[in-house]
């Protein structure tokens, strides 16, 4: 018997109230290993796996052998992969919208979208002549541009705005990004030479034989524990060069739920960078 669930509490919490012994297993497919519990009761006849997530439980009779767990996992292995992928293709939400640079749009910095308001300025205004002309000012969660009317008439310029938010970004994400790097490397016991922040295309970060690490400016778009991991995955290359095994295993050490920051960038990234 299989089944499928969406539910938010935790599969082995569930199951393990309700059975007498329980262990954690992994199963190799191609190079993924997917881990899976089994639960054994006196109570059951026949096996059943049950989907969720990111969990997989098997629930078995009390003397069913390994071996034919292990071959049940064998011949569902595909279903169950395909399942996790519906499951969490349906709960998937895009949280970054695309920037529009426009009137009654927003704009992302750390994770959330923030309004923003455009204010025309007026010449002939006392107000108005004391006030920054083409400036940003951030708020409240708000994001409040200055603009000097076009001599096309009072309308705001999409691609000033774009670069005024561009260049604050880049004022914010050079005073964020050296702060978490500080404090990061003392954590993992590294210590970056420098902190370069560039509009990288193609990865979110990097670092050289000098032990300099850069860093994608669109990253301050993203939340905190978005940009906590990137600068983490950085600096553990300082220790272990490549995606080994090892190198994972000490990422889990510091972010353990690191598979889902991965997703909601995979998520979220194209807006990120737009």
């Amino acid at each position: 018997m299989t089944s499928v669930s969406n539910q938010n509490s935790s599969l082995v919490n569930l199951y393990s109230k309700k059975s007498a012994i329980t262990s954690k297993h992994e199963y190799l497919h191609g190079t993924r290993k997917v881990e899976y519990f089994v639960f054994r009761t006196r109570r059951r006849k026949t096996s059943e796996i049950i989907v969720d997530s990111d969990e997989i439980v098997i629930r078995v009779p009390y003397s069913k052998p390994l071996t034919e767990i292990e071959s049940l996992m064998k011949e569902k292995i595909s279903w169950i992969l395909m399942k996790q992928k519906e499951i969490s293709d349906s709960g998937k939400k895009i949280e970054i919208s695309k920037p529009l640079y426009s009137k009654d749009s927003s704009l992302p910095y750390l994770g959330k979208n923030r309004k923003i308001q455009i204010k025309i300025l007026d010449s002939q205004k006392e107000n108005d002549r004391k006030v920054e002309k083409n400036s940003v000012k951030y708020k409240n969660g708000v994001f409040v541009f200055n603009i000097q009317p076009s001599i096309q008439g009072n309308q705001e310029s999409n691609e000033e705005i774009k670069i005024l938010y561009e260049n604050w970004l880049y004022h914010k994400a050079k005073i964020i990004f050296k702060e978490k790097v500080h404090i990061l490397s003392k954590v993992i016991g590294v210590k970056a030479n420098k902190v370069v922040i560039k509009n990288l295309k193609n990865r979110w970060a990097s670092i050289t034989k000098n032990n300099e690490i850069n860093l994608n400016i669109n990253l301050i778009k993203a939340p905190p524990e978005i940009i906590d991991y990137i600068i983490i995955h950085e600096l553990c290359h300082f220790k272990i060069k490549g995606h080994s095994y090892n190198f994972w295993n000490l990422i889990r050490g510091y972010v353990p739920d690191y598979p889902k920051l991965i997703e909601w960038l995979d998520i979220n990234g194209k807006n990120l960078l737009s």
